[in-house]
C-alpha cells in the first residue's frame, strides 16, 4: 500500500513538472516611447512662412502706407530652431515732364505760350534687390530672441529725359541723364519673434549692413540746339563719372529696423 502511494505521489509530481515547463510564459508588457514635440505655437516647428514688413513707427507716422516697392521673402525651417530666408524686391517709379499751355487774350488775339518742367531727380526709375538670411531662434519659447546674417545684392537704373522745342522759340533742349548702381552688401542680423499663434507670428528685428562694395555710373548730356538769327548753333555739356566703394558701415533704425508678420504653413 505504501509502494502505490510513492508511487502516485511521484507521478503526480512528475506531470507538474511538465505543466510548468510547457507553459507560455507571459508576455512583457510595451513601453510606448514617447517623442517630444513642441505646442503648435511655440518654436519654428512648421515647414514654410511667408512673411510681410510693417512699416518702422519710429520712422514712419503710421503702420500701414501705400507704397511702390513690390517683394516677396519667405522662410524655409530647417528644424525649430533654425531656418534660412530668402527675398526679393522689385521698384518702378515713373514721373514724366509737364507740359503748361498758357492762352492770353489781348483785345481780339490770342496768344499761346508753352512751358515744359522737367522734374528733379528722375523721369523713372527702377530697382531690384535679392537677399540671402540665415537664422538661428535662441528658445523654443513662443517669444524668444534669435540672431543671424546674410547677404543682398541689389541693382538700379535712373533716367532723367526732356525734349523741350516749344518752351523757347528757336531754340530746342534736349536732357538724357543717365545713373546705375549695383551694390553687394553684409547683414548682421538680431531680433525677437512672438508666435501668437500657430499660424502667425510678429516679429521686430535690427540689422546691421556692410556694404562689401558698390559701383555708380553716371552720364548725363545736355544739348541746346538754337536757331535765332538763321545761324544755328548747338552746345553741348556732358558729364561722365564711374565710381567705387568698398566696406561702408550702415548703422541706424533708418536703415536696419524692420517690425513684420509671419504666416506659417
Amino acid at each position: 500500500m505504501n509502494t502505490l502511494k510513492i508511487a502516485a505521489l511521484a507521478v503526480a509530481l512528475v506531470a507538474t513538472s511538465a505543466s510548468a515547463q510547457t507553459a507560455p510564459a507571459p508576455a512583457a508588457s510595451a513601453t510606448p516611447k514617447v517623442q517630444p514635440s513642441l505646442s503648435t505655437d511655440e518654436g519654428w516647428n512648421s515647414d514654410w512662412a511667408l512673411l510681410f514688413s510693417l512699416n518702422n513707427i519710429l520712422t514712419s507716422g503710421s503702420i500701414l502706407s501705400a507704397s511702390g516697392t513690390g517683394s516677396i521673402s519667405a522662410s524655409y525651417f530647417l528644424a525649430d530652431d533654425a531656418a534660412v530666408r530668402a527675398g526679393v524686391s522689385l521698384s518702378r517709379s515713373h514721373n514724366p515732364n509737364q507740359l503748361t499751355k498758357v492762352v492770353t487774350l489781348t483785345g481780339t488775339d490770342n496768344t499761346t505760350t508753352y512751358n515744359i518742367s522737367n522734374p528733379s531727380g528722375f523721369t523713372e526709375f527702377h530697382a531690384v534687390n535679392v537677399r540671402g538670411d540665415y537664422l538661428k531662434r535662441l528658445s523654443s519659447r513662443s517669444i524668444a530672441p534669435y540672431l543671424g546674417g546674410g547677404v543682398s545684392a541689389g541693382w538700379s537704373w535712373t533716367r532723367n529725359n526732356l525734349l523741350d522745342d516749344v518752351s523757347v522759340v528757336d531754340q530746342r533742349l534736349e536732357i538724357d541723364n543717365h545713373s546705375d548702381g549695383f551694390n553687394v552688401n553684409g547683414h548682421g542680423i538680431v531680433g525677437a519673434e512672438w508666435r501668437l499663434h500657430s499660424n502667425f507670428a510678429l516679429y521686430a528685428e535690427y540689422g546691421v549692413t556692410v556694404n562689401l562694395y558698390q559701383l555708380n555710373q553716371l552720364n548725363n548730356r545736355t544739348t541746346v540746339e538754337n536757331n535765332a538769327g538763321g545761324t544755328p548753333t548747338t552746345t553741348q555739356n556732358t558729364t561722365q563719372r564711374t565710381t567705387h566703394s568698398f566696406l561702408q558701415l550702415s548703422t541706424g533704425l533708418s536703415q536696419g529696423g524692420t517690425l513684420g508678420l509671419q504666416v506659417f504653413f
